[in-house]
């Protein structure tokens, strides 16, 4: 036999097993998954061009050829829920298999931080689902991507059954939300979790909706430029940050006036109580440094003795001092803060603490409770002194032009998380996003419903869609005053023009000092009875009172509210309706009494409004006082009777 022949036969083998191999299905199938029931299931991936495709469920075959890109898709038969079975791929020359799948309803959990929130974030008082172990209930998380152009495929994930262990790392709202529909239904629940903490909407939507907005229209034409790359995007955006912090040490006075030192003078800046963010009220979008100073007398318990502080989390970064001993620092947001004080570095009578924080965009400050906020002994940690309260902060290097952080980018989201989902079987979506746009509400009122618009199209079916209204957060104010987050608020209602979208109302369950509201467990309950009503047809109340319409009576307005289930109710021990504010013709609000006057009405007046012409309920970021109910325990949504501007909106976004 010739080396020549020996060698073609050799080429023609190589060749023949280099088409093998091509057989493949996106990440989003694996073991433990949960399909759609009731509707023609999608199951698609890739081979070799013309290769004949075979797909086996419940004892049924499905069969396609893929077309010239080796790409194919079959469609299993609707099936009842229940399992586990087994779904096998045969591609000719390879098979995939797929065990312990389920057969039951499949949502996609999409948003920010507060969806993207996971059980083992969660206080352990509320860490109830720790003990949870129900393999009916399956998550997938996707992981963090983006990308200029539609992917075809999520980053490797898997499926998770919920146990013990795995449920750490659940989606708190998403979990919360299934239990009560996997009790409430008995079938199995999938939840796809696909979102990112700090993203505005703009980031989940794709280009072509994006097009009829010119200022995102054009960032997206700048990224999508001829010869870019998501390396390079990446890459420049990289360097624009580094380039900051490189300098920021020198570019902070705090750092040339050395403000670390006991001795720095720090009694005439302002003041602000911590822990809370920084770049709310204090710093408005500030990004960089930000000094915190107190002077504290430790009891003598605490003298001569090694010292932990607790500072919780950070974001971002921190270097601390205890009087002129620097004891750490830290960098990343997701690192709990404990710091190691040596007894030598405390002193009899004051002692100064010094906190350096460096925000890299996003939140700044801290994201912890006062219960994380403290000095212990080392040796004897039930001896406790607590450090939440006054302190004195100064802003140290600042950057008004600081980069758009990334995922902030218009459709780099959409393309690489949502995307790629497309069309695997769904029974409904819900979302929890909106504080990322808050100084935009305007714009919000239209982006948020073209998202929900977008996707149904994608999907190519009017997937029912429910909403998680913005919690009340920050300080509560002595006096009636616009609203950013009031005004995104109303702007999520705007949603409501669209068939089968349901809004789960949460302002009585926020806290004023964490954008993190700690109890997800209503939020899932409501998020639940929302999609009972839109997706499963049942005949459930799942709003609080909701604004009908407002007539002025003499010097009073008559509300008049729909959804009011049961009968309206006050939350009061003494009956006082509150949260309630009017206006005259020149449009000056007020405090108002309130009280309930008839089956679905409330009756409005203010001594200091003779002739009242609009009525607002719930018009600020915490609306605290706020305590308006049906008798099925949900709170009255927001809202105003007019539309005067009570702020100046920013609808203009910029790639920094």
């Amino acid at each position: 036999m010739s080396r020549t022949f020996l060698l073609l036969v050799f080429s023609g083998l190589l060749l023949s097993n280099l088409s093998f191999g091509q057989l493949s299905l996106p990440h989003l199938f694996s073991d433990h998954m949960v399909i759609q029931r009731d509707q023609p299931v999608p199951i698609w991936g890739k081979a070799s061009p013309k290769e004949k495709i075979t797909v086996t469920f419940n004892g049924k075959d499905y069969s396609a050829r893929a077309d010239d890109t080796g790409k194919w898709q079959v469609e299993l038969a609707a099936t009842a829920s229940g399992g586990p079975y087994t779904i096998d791929v045969d591609g000719g020359n390879e098979s995939i298999s797929f065990s312990d799948v389920l057969v039951g309803d499949v949502f996609l959990c999409g948003g920010q931080s507060n969806m993207e929130w996971r059980i083992r974030q969660l206080p352990v008082e509320n860490k109830v689902a720790y003990t949870a172990h129900d393999d009916q209930i399956r998550l997938i998380k996707v992981t963090h991507d983006q990308a200029l152009q539609p992917k075809d495929d999520i980053l490797p994930t898997e499926w998770k059954v919920n146990n013990e262990e795995n449920v750490r790392e659940f989606s708190a709202v998403g979990y919360f939300f299934a239990q009560n529909l996997c009790e409430h239904l008995g079938v199995p629940i999938g939840l796809i979790s696909s979102n990112w903490g700090g993203t505005p909407v703009e980031s989940w939507i794709s280009r072509e909706r994006l097009s009829q907005y010119p200022t995102l229209n054009e960032a997206v034409a700048q990224l999508q430029a001829e010869g870019n790359t998501m390396e390079k995007v990446t890459e420049n955006y990289r360097a624009s940050v580094d380039g900051f912090f490189d300098d920021a040490d020198d570019k902070d006075p705090g750092m040339k006036e050395n403000w670390a030192s006991a001795s720095a003078d720090f009694k005439e800046w302002p003041t602000l109580i911590l822990p809370r963010f920084f770049d709310r009220e204090a710093l408005p979008r500030h990004d960089g440094t930000v000094w915190f100073k107190r002077t504290i007398i430790l009891p003598s318990e605490f003298q001569n003795k090694d010292l932990l502080l607790n500072l919780g989390i950070i974001h971002d970064d921190d270097q601390v001092w205890i009087n002129d001993t620097k004891v750490g620092e830290t960098q990343g947001e997701q690192q709990y803060r404990r710091y190691k004080i040596p007894a030598s570095a405390i002193k009899n009578g004051g002692n100064v603490i010094t906190i350096r924080v460096t925000d890299r965009g996003g939140r700044g400050g801290f994201a912890t409770t006062g219960n994380d906020f403290y000095l212990v002994v080392a040796q004897q940690q039930s001896l406790r002194f607590p450090l939440a309260g006054e302190w004195h902060y100064q802003r140290g290097a600042g950057r008004e032009n600081y980069p758009t952080p990334l995922h902030h980018y218009p459709s780099l989201l959409y393309n690489a998380m949502i995307h790629p989902l497309v069309p695997y079987g769904l029974k409904g979506m819900i979302w929890y996003q909106g504080e990322s746009n808050a100084s935009r509400a305007e714009e919000y009122g239209q982006l948020f419903p073209a998202m929900i618009q977008q996707w149904r199209q994608d999907w190519d079916s009017e997937i029912p869609f429910a909403v998680v209204q913005l919690a009340n957060f920050m300080a509560p104010v002595d006096s009636p005053q616009p609203s950013n987050w009031a005004e995104l608020r109303e702007a999520q209602t705007q949603a409501l023009e669209l068939p089968k979208v349901g809004i789960a109302t949460i302002i009585d369950i926020g806290e004023a000092d964490d954008i993190h509201p700690k109890n997800k467990q209503d939020v899932g309950k409501r998020l639940a009875l929302a999609m009972r009503r839109i997706a499963y047809g049942e005949d459930v109340v799942d709003s609080g009172p909701t604004f009908e319409s407002a007539r002025t009576e003499g010097n009073k307005m008559i509300v008049t509210f729909s959804s009011v289930g049961d009968d309206l109710m006050v939350k009061d021990k003494y009956g006082y309706l509150k949260g309630f504010i009017l206006a005259g013709d020149d449009q000056q609000f007020h405090w108002a009494k309130a009280e309930i006057s008839g089956e679905n009405e409330v009756t409005v007046y203010s001594d200091a409004v003779a002739n009242p012409v609009a009525v607002r309920y719930a018009w600020a970021d915490n609306p605290d006082q706020a305590n308006l109910y049906n008798k099925n325990g949900l709170p009255a949504p927001p809202f105003r009777s007019d539309d005067w501007d009570g702020i100046t909106k920013d609808n203009i976004f910029t790639l920094r």
